[in-house]
């Protein structure tokens, strides 16, 4: 796997600086993390030990919910395959030169899947601040026009409840369609700082916030039973 390269122009990027220092480390530890096809696990234990191994203080906690937030951010996409967790960064084959013949991780199903337009940072693709450091002058948007327009960000519309409702029906989660479209209009539509880009990516990270809901606690054997609590003041 090829070291990775962050280009300077990610100082002046709005969308990595809107990062607080936590979530922008995480989000770069993932760079060096992920495979050559920019995928990886997203299980919080395993990410631990490999974000983390000398920071005793983050817990398995901070780095979920700095994924979510990465997430609701368009900056990585998380999916579920065979009810395993993954991550994978959007545009990755745009940017990096892709030298393995097989991922070591699945890819999001088709059902679950999107266009991943979105760049990692606000700068136009030619001056991406991730790249690979076997290929760094490698710009394969710029030889090719046709691709270069097809990659043009979309103009996001706000869901309508409906909508809302229906994707919840087909995940079968228990995600309240019409709290969540009154929760980020009030808001104008906005996560943290930025514009929302994907309300099905928010959608599945309250769903997994539900799931979540209650206090860490171990069973007998002393494995991990998932159960926290959240307040919520804010996005859920």
């Amino acid at each position: 796997m090829p070291n990775r390269i962050i280009k300077e122009s990610i100082r002046a990027s709005k969308s990595v600086n809107a990062l607080s220092d936590f979530q922008f480390r995480v989000w770069v530890y993932l760079i060096t993390y992920v495979d050559d096809y920019g995928r990886g696990s997203a299980d919080s234990e395993l990410l631990k030990g490999f974000l983390f191994p000398r920071r005793k203080g983050v817990t398995e906690s901070n780095i979920e919910k700095a994924l979510a937030d990465l997430a609701c951010m368009g900056l990585i996409h998380l999916y579920e395959v065979d009810g395993e967790p993954y991550l994978c960064f959007p545009s990755w084959s745009e940017h990096q030169r892709i030298q393995s013949k097989k991922s070591k991780y699945p890819a999001p199903d088709k059902s679950d899947s999107r266009e991943f337009t979105v760049t990692h940072g606000d700068s136009p693709p030619e001056s991406n601040p991730i790249q690979s450091e076997s290929n760094p002058n490698t710009n394969p948007i710029q030889s090719n026009p046709k691709k270069s327009s097809a990659s043009t960000p979309r103009r996001f519309t706000p869901p309508t409840v409906e909508e809302v409702a229906n994707y919840c029906e087909e995940r079968r989660n228990n995600v309240d369609a019409h709290r969540f479209v009154d929760f980020y209009a009030s808001k104008g539509w906005m996560v943290g700082k930025n514009h929302m880009k994907d309300w099905k990516a928010a959608v599945r990270t309250w769903e997994k916030r539900d799931k979540n809901a209650g206090t860490d606690k171990r069973d007998a054997d002393g494995n991990r039973q998932w159960n926290i609590k959240y307040d919520v003041t804010g996005d859920p």
